[in-house]
């Protein structure tokens, strides 16, 4: 086995354990993990691996290859679970660096490539990817190998390279749709501008073809496949799709507009701890930017794609994440450049310097946090819990992190001065790795007492593994996390819309900006109103909340002619809802606490039912409440023993 052979495997070896390392160790956190996984789940359930569903309805936003993937690697337990959906993302990470060291040996040889590897793997962005239940390491993967066939075949100008290329373009597009293309697109066309003959050697109108075939060979069967009516639905949102996910996004920043210097900020955060190394690496890029075929190929995977997205109104860092592999040949083309060169070792110090500072300022800052919370109000931790996390065991785990960080300050001051700095770099990954594994091991099960839903819902999962029926609520909001870890369907109640006709006469699309407008009036009327229990409310407080509710009415009035309409239907819909959940055997609801109060000021009935769980998430709380039966089947259940884990949905 050659040199060179060992340095790769250990590359690919260590890469497994920094993303691998307790990956099942914390739960699916919102909003994407809970979601993808559910959608996966119901693939394997109902054998239904075309026309995707969630919470028993058809799944529209993303294509399907990521949760075929999490589906085909869960069938041998029978059912998802944190590791089996997060190692998608894994093998995406693992073939991304694969085809990072590939194709900067190719580049630049194979020191460039050992270190362009570990310069990916211990990028911040990078690393939490791969460790996380979202689609767009996958898609990073497929693009990787897109990008390294694509100079392959430039090289060699063999068709199998060329076939590759466009294969690994399907394959981006099965995991994320238009955003497959893209990436490509702008290549070619900026890679080969002022070049013609070389631009119709890679024959992008039957590449283009071929990405279409390969995608209907789902699309279709899909459209036969489903009923008439969910035909319809997937129809309209696949559509929607390509129009909210992509020219929506592009156009008009559906639901994530940021600013135009929105990837000035991210991509050096992305990048972290190798940002340090960005102001050298954009100076020596700008002196060699001319230096041929490699370097454009580099440059124009990342440039044009920067400056696409950058116009977008819709951004989000994620975007982004299939340029990693050039920024990271690109800094370690660079950083080799600096190590090497006599007359910088003031710059090298410099950076080592300020890791140093960031190291030791990071650990301190561990230890300083719980004094700080303290004695700043504006921050919303509620003493009790503070005082809880520091006196726990759990402490202990953010305390390791805090050792180890200083430790590393210790030894980075150490390698800035040794040898002209010329190691700093890396120093500066292993420390970031050593950092990544104790977070991942240590502090993420922490975060996860903080952000995960299965000890919440574990009461409502052991009805539905000993087969109970029970209708189960989600009350103004909606998240997948509840169905995955109670393995039960949800039913809706005032998510996403105000379900209020206007009345007759008035057109319909102001009447829904009316509604809208007065719904958000009410919401933050009942922000500062103290209940004290909110299992035990009183007559006093039943009072505030509707004397609240009356003011907010007031205020409505004196700007919208419909704020009585807005109330009467309202209150017509709460009483209706509170009567069917009252009603029909076992129920339970989630909601937020926010949400819960002014509810009951519009039916104090719910006053009555019994609260069964609170949960934590962040500065806010949300409720599990049961009707009467559902109470006194929890109560039973306590005296039951376990039921084996069903994986049926119910």
């Amino acid at each position: 086995m050659s040199y060179r052979h060992i340095v790769l495997i250990a590359l690919l070896a260590f890469g497994a354990l920094l993303f691998a390392a307790n990956l099942g160790g914390y739960e699916l956190w919102p909003a994407d993990e809970p979601r993808f996984g559910q959608v996966a789940r119901e693939a394997l359930q109902d054998g239904n691996w075309i026309v995707l569903h969630v919470n028993g309805q058809p799944y529209k936003e993303k294509p399907p290859l990521f949760f075929w993937m999490i589906a085909a690697l869960s069938a041998p337990f029978g059912d998802v679970t944190e590791t089996t959906a997060r190692i998608p993302s894994v093998l995406g990470a693992l073939t991304t660096l694969l085809c990072t060291f590939l194709l900067a040996e190719r580049l630049y040889g194979l020191r460039t490539a050992l270190l362009a590897s570990i310069v990916l793997m211990t990028s911040a962005r990078f690393w939490w990817q791969a460790r996380t239940a979202q689609i767009d390491m996958v898609l990073t993967g497929c693009l990787a190998i897109a990008l390294y066939a694509f100079w392959m075949f430039h090289e060699s100008k063999k068709r199998s390279w060329l076939i590759t290329f466009y294969a690994a373009i399907a394959a981006a597009v099965y995991a994320k749709g238009p955003p497959g293309i893209v990436f490509p697109i702008l290549l070619i066309v900026f890679f080969y501008w002022g070049r013609k003959a070389e631009r119709r050697q890679v024959r992008l109108g039957m590449g283009l073809l071929f990405v279409v075939v390969a995608i209907a060979l789902w699309y279709i069967p899909a459209r036969l496949m489903a009923a008439p009516e969910v035909a319809s639905a997937v129809q309209e949102g696949i559509g929607a799709n390509l129009f909210r996910q992509t020219i929506g996004r592009f156009f008009l920043g559906v639901s994530k507009a940021e600013p135009f210097w929105f990837y000035l900020v991210n991509v050096p955060a992305d990048l972290f701890p190798w940002t340090l190394f960005l102001p050298w690496t954009v100076f020596a890029i700008w002196q060699r930017r001319k230096e041929g075929d490699g370097m454009r190929l580099l440059l124009y995977w990342t440039l044009p794609a920067l400056v696409f997205f950058t116009i977008s109104a819709g951004k989000r860092a994620i975007y982004i994440l299939p340029l990693a592999p050039a920024f990271a040949i690109l800094l370690a083309t660079t950083i080799i450049q600096l190590a090497d060169r006599q007359n910088l070792t003031a710059l090298r110090r410099t950076i080592g310097s300020v890791w140093t500072l960031l190291l030791l300022v990071f650990a301190i800052g561990i230890f300083a946090a719980p004094h700080y919370a303290v004695s700043h109000p504006d921050i919303e931790i509620e003493t009790a819990t503070l005082q809880q996390i520091v006196q726990s065991d759990d402490w202990k785990r953010i305390v390791a992190l805090a050792v180890c960080a200083l430790l590393f300050g210790v030894h980075a001051l150490i390698a800035t001065i040794r040898k002209q700095g010329r190691a700093v770099h890396f120093a500066m990954a292993g420390h970031v790795a050593g950092l990544y594994l104790v977070m991942a091991v240590l502090l993420f099960p922490f975060i996860n007492t903080f952000k995960g839903a299965a000890e919440f819902c574990a009461p409502l999962r052991q009805l539905t593994d000993a087969g109970t029926e029970y209708r189960f609520y989600s009350v103004r909001f909606s998240s997948e996390a509840y169905i995955f870890y109670t393995k039960h369907f949800q039913t809706d109640f005032l998510v996403d819309e105000w379900p209020i006709e206007p009345p007759p006469g008035v057109d319909a699309l102001e009447g829904l900006e009316d509604t809208k407008y007065l719904g958000s009036i009410l919401l933050r009327a009942f922000d500062n109103v103290p209940v004290a229990d909110l299992a035990h409310v009183t007559d006093a407080e039943k009072s505030a909340l509707q004397a609240r509710r009356d003011e907010a009415f007031a205020f409505m009035a004196g700007k919208s002619k419909y704020a009585d309409h807005f109330k009467m239907e309202l209150t017509r819909i709460t009483e209706e809802f509170a009567a069917q959940f009252e009603t029909g055997g076992p129920a339970f609801m989630v909601v937020q606490e926010k949400d819960w109060k002014w509810l009951l000021s519009f039916a104090p009935r719910m006053c009555a039912f019994p609260l069964v769980g609170r949960e934590s998430v962040g500065s806010r709380f949300v409720l599990l409440l049961a009707n009467t039966a559902g109470a006194k089947l929890l109560e039973a259940q306590k005296h039951q023993p376990p039921a084996p884990s069903a994986t049926a949905m119910r």
